[in-house]
């Protein structure tokens, strides 16, 4: 599975074969990042904030290492740990990276 095809699948709304198939993309590093923010994402559409939380703060580290603080995956998975944070009640976190976000975006 390529990296379109798990986005068009979380799209759909089938959110539990998304998140299995997330393990299946093959593509570049960067593509199964963004797989992974797409599992984050279905989890948190499944209801499992604190899990997909934890999820996209996981993507977030490596991205960061990996790709760099300002590459479009490292933003992605910092606005969804954003926003999962706020969903689980971790407002502090929720400011903090949707700050973050804002700041990258508007310097790049």
């Amino acid at each position: 599975m390529n990296i379109e095809e798990l986005h068009e699948l979380a799209r759909s709304g089938d959110f539990e074969s998304a998140l299995s198939a997330v393990d299946k993309v093959e593509g570049t590093l960067e593509d199964l990042l963004e797989a992974r923010c797409i599992g984050a994402w279905s989890l948190s559409r499944l209801g499992l904030q604190k899990e997909s939380r934890d999820a996209a703060m996981s993507v977030l580290h490596e991205a960061t290492h990996v790709l760099g603080a300002d590459h479009r995956v490292t933003l992605e998975a910092a606005n969804d740990a954003a926003r999962f944070a706020a969903r689980c009640g971790d407002l502090l976190t929720a400011v903090e990276l949707g700050t973050y976000v804002y700041e990258r975006r508007a310097a790049v």
